[in-house]
């Protein structure tokens, strides 16, 4: 049997076979792993009801905005625990450290061209504790009570 039509048999049964596994299984081929599963995270005396949808979805139920808050970081820590480590260490000023001053920055949170100048833009805002001092000033020029709470 010719190459090509030894790849083309293979493409197709191997199709094929994917059809009837996702199709014995009664979920759809693009379905997450996560399909309705419920979690009820607790700590510091704040939970939340959290529900997955069918691709993943997080809904979450709470009794305050308190707990609202909680349940919302439960579920991002959850699901994109790495995009937030990143996001950590680039406002502490340290990508240079773990991934090479030269290297680019993903530009989520910066337009930084290499994670050097990515380090001393936020080394100088820490340093400078500039939203510690924004945080100072009342409103309207500083956050409002409801946002302080």
């Amino acid at each position: 049997m010719p190459r090509r039509s030894r790849r083309r048999a293979l493409t197709g049964a191997s199709l094929a076979a994917l059809a009837l596994l996702t199709g014995a299984a009664g979920l759809p081929a693009q379905a997450s792993a996560a399909t309705d599963r419920t979690e009820r995270p607790s700590g510091g005396g704040l939970s939340a009801a959290l529900r997955y949808t069918e691709y993943g979805i997080p809904h979450i139920v709470a009794k305050d905005y308190a707990n609202l808050g909680f349940g919302s970081g439960y579920a991002q820590a959850a699901d994109q625990v790495c995009a937030i480590a990143d996001g950590f260490v680039t406002l502490r000023g340290e990508r240079s450290r773990r991934f090479g001053a030269d290297a680019a920055p993903d530009g989520s949170l910066s337009s930084a061209a290499t994670n050097l100048s990515s380090d001393l833009y936020f080394r100088g805002v820490n340093d400078a504790r500039t939203v510690e001092k924004l945080l100072e000033r009342p409103a309207p020029t500083g956050p409002s009570r409801q946002a302080r709470s």
